[in-house]
């Protein structure tokens, strides 16, 4: 067996790209075992429980897996290359929930034919080719972090940034721990292309007008403002009254506790909270929320784009117009010639507090804008109409366009409980009533009329019953009673009833009454109730067209005298069925007699006369 010193062994000037094939002679000393082993073994256990030490240094800092130490007169570096020019070199550093997509943050370098928006990374397009570029990966949702830290944790330093070259000239910005500060030559740029270079005003104005804004915490001075005033700030605070003769344009909000009187043009392109009065004597346009403590007077046009709050008196002298809510809590008046609220919203008036002799909304048409007080509490809405003798007309337009379900209707709706909570209606309970009244020395609620429909059960949504009285007041009286009751069952009438000028009396009989002057009186049961008859000789009644139930009054009067002037009358009916017992009787000159027939089944069998004379 030949031997070979291990130092007589040729040298190996590289190591195969595929490690393992090179093999190692080695012994692990705690097992004593002396064996091979390939470089690719060597290089995964080499660090397994070791630090990296690369330069001739000892570790200095704690918890250190790598440390890299050299000596060089002017830098030393770790330098890492991506030879694929399409790809990127990337430092990642992944938090121990982290993958290949969330919880890492990446510093890296584009190569030369990058291509934005195809490379393995989060960033998108947002990087071109030869870009760095710093970033930290999130997950998506609510989870936490994906946040970037930049900056200093020593008090008195400052985080600079430099754009364009690496001088102190080329510093545009340093943010300290209370300030951004921008270089002599740097600018801000706004999206429309504005840019700002230096203060809006210089520091000491700015405070004096900011005092100026405030007066009225030490005295009551006005702020005057002859010429056009913009505001920009975030929020406007004016605590004293404000008198402006040109244009005001708001950027923010603005919030005033004394007066504003605006004489030019007013535009607020935020809310506007105005606790004091408010005078617009030019147009106004609001594009944020408009909410008002005080009164509002307003000559010119109001454009509301916003929700529109008035919780004082409003009165507008101009043309309105409001794209969104209208809240009202007092008195909403609106004095234009042509009076028009132009309204592409839901107008809400709420209130619940007005006197009883006074309503909730009020549409005026009068000359002078005064109306009479209400009569009863609860009066919504109150029109009142024109002078000079017009109609005062309420109308309502629909145009179905044949469709069945689409008419204009005037409905009550009524319920117990509240509007909260509605409880169902009960027996007799008005559901609805349309009356008229009439000015005496006053408006009130006795006589006149009305028509009332009220419930004749109690209401589910199957039992809902009703009738409709119709109300009358008796001439010199000034209380109304019902005249006639209308239900499915029964139409009552509780005073007479003029059909085609007939009158027929509550007990339904028709009276009409019919003269005679004939020998003989045909009366008839169908349409004869009373009948008068003058006589000078005999005279005969006979009955006809009997009808069961009916009766009719006759009234006969001899209009002889003296010798020869009694007559012969005979009555129609059977001596049985008659007072005198008698198919006739004689009636003296100059005297009348009452004969009451009484038909009982409609034939002149069981036909009845009760004869009244002297």
């Amino acid at each position: 067996m030949s031997t070979v010193k291990i130092s007589q062994l040729p040298a190996l000037p590289s190591i195969a790209a595929n490690t393992s094939n090179t093999l190692f002679l080695g012994v692990d000393i705690p097992t004593g075992v002396t064996g091979k082993f390939t470089a690719t073994t060597l290089a995964n256990q080499l660090y397994s429980n070791n630090s990296l030490i690369v330069g001739n240094s000892q570790i200095l800092l704690p918890n250190t897996i790598g440390q890299f130490v050299s000596s060089g007169n002017s830098y030393v570096q770790m330098n890492m290359v991506n030879t694929n020019d399409n790809g990127t070199f990337d430092i990642v550093v992944t938090a121990n929930t982290g993958n290949d997509s969330t919880y890492f943050f990446d510093a890296g370098l584009a190569n030369k034919n990058y291509q934005a928006g195809l490379a393995f990374n989060n960033i998108g397009n947002a990087v071109n080719p030869l870009d760095g570029y710093v970033y930290v990966q999130g997950n998506t949702g609510t989870t936490p972090g994906g946040n970037l830290i930049i900056g200093t944790t020593t008090q008195n330093t400052s985080l600079k940034f430099i754009v364009g070259g690496g001088s102190s000239a080329n510093i545009v910005a340093k943010m300290t721990s209370n300030s951004l500060v921008l270089n002599t030559q740097s600018y801000i740029t706004f999206a429309d292309g504005t840019k700002q270079s230096t203060a809006a005003a210089p520091n000491a104005y700015s405070q004096a007008a900011f005092a100026l804004a405030n007066t009225s915490v030490q005295n009551t001075a006005n702020i005057l403002l002859p010429g056009n005033v913009t505001f920009n700030g975030a929020n406007t605070f004016f605590n004293s009254n404000i008198v402006t003769y040109g244009t005001m344009t708001t950027t923010g909000n603005v919030v005033t506790t004394g007066n504003l009187t605006a004489t030019g043009p007013v535009i607020f392109n935020g809310n506007f909270t105005n606790n004091g009065n408010t005078i617009n004597n030019g147009n106004t346009i609001n594009n944020g929320n408009l909410t008002t403590t005080g009164n509002v007077s307003s000559v010119g046009t109001l454009t509301a784009n916003g929700t529109s709050t008035f919780n004082g008196n409003t009165v507008f002298n101009g043309y309105v117009t409001v794209a969104n809510n209208l809240t009202v809590d007092s008195t909403f008046t609106i004095n234009v010639a042509s009076q028009l609220l132009t309204m592409n919203g839901i107008i809400i008036i709420q209130s619940s507090t007005f006197s009883a002799n006074s309503s909730g909304i009020r549409i005026d048409g009068s000359n002078n804008g005064i109306a009479q007080q209400t009569t009863a509490s609860g009066t919504m809405l109150q029109v009142v109409g024109l002078d000079g003798g017009y109609a005062t007309r309420v109308l309502l337009d629909n145009y179905s366009n044949g469709v069945t379900t689409a008419y204009p209707l005037i409905a009550g709706r009524a319920a117990r409980g509240n509007s909260s909570v509605p409880a169902p209606v009960q027996t007799n309970d008005i559901l609805m009533r349309i009356g008229g009244q009439g000015y005496g020395n006053t408006y009130t609620l006795l006589g006149g009329a009305a028509i009332t429909s009220i419930a004749l059960e109690n209401y589910t949504d199957a039992t809902k019953g009703s009738q409709i009285n119709f109300e009358t007041t008796p001439v010199g009286t000034n209380t109304r009673y019902t005249t006639v009751s209308v239900n499915t069952s029964v139409v009552t009438v509780n005073t007479n009833l003029n059909v085609a000028n007939t009158i027929i009396p509550i007990n339904g009989i028709i009276n009409t009454v019919r003269s005679n002057s004939t020998s003989t009186l045909t009366i008839n049961f169908t349409t004869d109730a009373i009948v008068q008859a003058n006589l000078s000789a005999a005279f005969t009644v006979a009955p006809a067209n009997f009808v069961a139930g009916k009766t009719i009054d006759v009234w006969l009067r001899n209009t002889s005298s003296g010798p020869g002037s009694t007559h012969t009358i005979t009555h129609g009916v059977s001596a049985l069925n008659s007072t005198v017992g008698a198919t006739t009787f004689t009636l003296a000159g100059t005297q009348s007699a009452w004969l009451k027939y009484m038909c009982l089944d409609g034939t002149l069998a069981n036909t009845f006369v009760a004869i009244t004379y002297q």
